[in-house]
């Protein structure tokens, strides 16, 4: 079983520690505003989990995006 406090916390840290945190972070405060859902999707959370350099990032906007 995984412990999911410690899961999400180490996931946290991986975000934060990436350059595009605070673009990541200002995107998802302008998605709550919306009342929309935005996801970073497909190679850039692959290559944040592997350690690998981000070169672009994909999303996908559930609802009016």
């Amino acid at each position: 079983m995984i412990n999911t406090s410690a899961h999400k916390t180490f996931h946290l840290d991986l975000l934060k520690s990436d350059p595009a945190f605070a673009l990541l972070t200002r995107l998802g405060k302008l998605a709550d505003q919306e009342q929309s859902l935005l996801y970073a999707v497909g190679g850039y959370v692959r290559d944040l989990f592997l350690g690998k350099t981000v070169k672009d990032i994909d999303f996908t906007v559930l609802g009016d995006g």
